[in-house]
């Protein structure tokens, strides 16, 4: 049997309660830095991890992706006790390394893997069990509940190559388990009617709600381009793309700004855009219904000269400066409205002004002007 991850010992207990196991390889990438779990579970969970030292249990340190290719057609089970698809460990989610999953597997060999949850992961689940069929022959997707996961729950991706492998049905009792059983073995595969149908009949019942909801009224477009890469930058966007009618373009000096900004919006397009170029940020200006400026107040005048010419819409964060307000007669002119002072402090000062006139005329006083 090899483990990948699962240093904390866990998956070594429960496999050591099978006595036709003969050995135990645990792949665990490292145990040297403060986080390594090897170490840590140590000293927070000797129950588990003493198991570790147990004469069918060998354990190595290093790369799981390199073991696997090194070790073709040598385990008869392979289990993934895996974190979730974040950083390096999102590889553990991808086809490459099923394949090698797969190839370090003896002929009539199978694996387990973490699986993700149900209730927040079913697209990745339904692709993962996609490319795991183009693999195995034989597939299926299980979960068990355990309170201290999101949503109390977590999957498991179970492939066999032998296709006529039973995965569902269990062969033997196992000993000394608090939790596990024939019974929940054999209901682990019972899905809710949701899951079943996105997975297995390629049917989406599942309600909708959000972006997708408002998706259904067929609002007319939008076109909204955001200026600048500060920290409020992203936040903005993600507001702005609530709406599914507005498409979005992120307006940077460099592209990559801009791209690190747009990732993983919906309709969201990054470009480069220098705005002291007046032909260029002239056009880029015109192209869109509305234009959030959130680059330094100095240029916000020569925004709103663009604007006008653009008969564009315009959102500041900032204080009106005396070369904004000398464009006002000029915005009317040209049919646009030019929304300042909406940011922090401004805000701040706004509110407290509208608080303090409310306590005035409550006291039956007045504010002069």
């Amino acid at each position: 049997i090899l483990v990948i991850s699962g240093g904390d010992g866990g998956v070594v207990r429960e496999v050591l309660k099978h006595e036709t196991v003969e050995q135990v390889v645990l792949c665990d990438i490292d145990e040297v830095s403060p986080s390594a779990v090897i170490r840590v579970a140590k000293i927070f969970l000797p129950h588990m991890s003493k198991l570790l030292e147990s004469p069918r249990v060998t354990v190595h340190i290093g790369d799981g992706f390199k073991f696997l290719a090194e070790h073709e057609g040598t385990y008869d089970v392979i289990i993934t006790d895996s974190s979730d698809p974040v950083g390096p460990a999102e590889a553990l989610f991808e086809k490459p390394y099923f394949q090698l999953l797969h190839d370090a597997l003896t002929p009539g060999g199978h694996i387990s893997t973490q699986g993700e949850c149900m209730w927040l992961h079913l697209q990745l689940i339904k692709d993962m069990l996609k490319f795991t069929k183009e693999i195995f022959t034989n597939v299926e997707y299980a979960y068990t509940m355990i309170p201290t996961y999101p949503s109390g729950q977590i999957g498991h991706i179970l492939a066999a190559k032998s296709p006529g492998r039973d995965l569902k049905t269990p062969v033997r009792d196992v000993r000394d388990c608090r939790y596990y059983n024939k019974g929940i073995h054999a209901s682990a595969f019972v899905l809710p009617e949701f899951v079943d149908a996105l997975l297995y009949q390629d049917r989406d019942i599942r309600p909708v709600f959000g972006r997708e909801l408002k998706a259904l009224d067929n609002e007319p477009a939008k076109k909204v381009l955001l200026l600048g890469s500060g920290f409020v930058a992203r936040p903005c966007a993600e507001y702005i793309v609530r709406q599914p009618e507005n498409k979005l373009t992120i307006a940077c000096r460099t592209l990559s700004s801009a791209q690190a900004l747009a990732e993983n919006l919906p309709d969201t397009t990054p470009i480069s855009l220098d705005v002291t170029n007046t032909a260029a940020l002239e056009a880029a200006v015109a192209e869109h219904d509305l234009v959030i400026s959130l680059i330094p107040y100095t240029y916000h005048a020569d925004v709103i000269k663009a604007a006008i010419k653009g008969k564009t819409h315009v959102v500041t964060t900032s204080y009106v400066s005396p070369a904004m307000r000398a464009l006002d007669e000029e915005a009317k002119a040209a049919g646009i409205v030019v929304l300042n002072e909406i940011g922090l402090d401004p805000g701040i000062d706004h509110l407290y002004a509208v608080k303090t006139t409310d306590e005035v005329h409550e006291k039956g006083g007045k504010v002069s002007e």
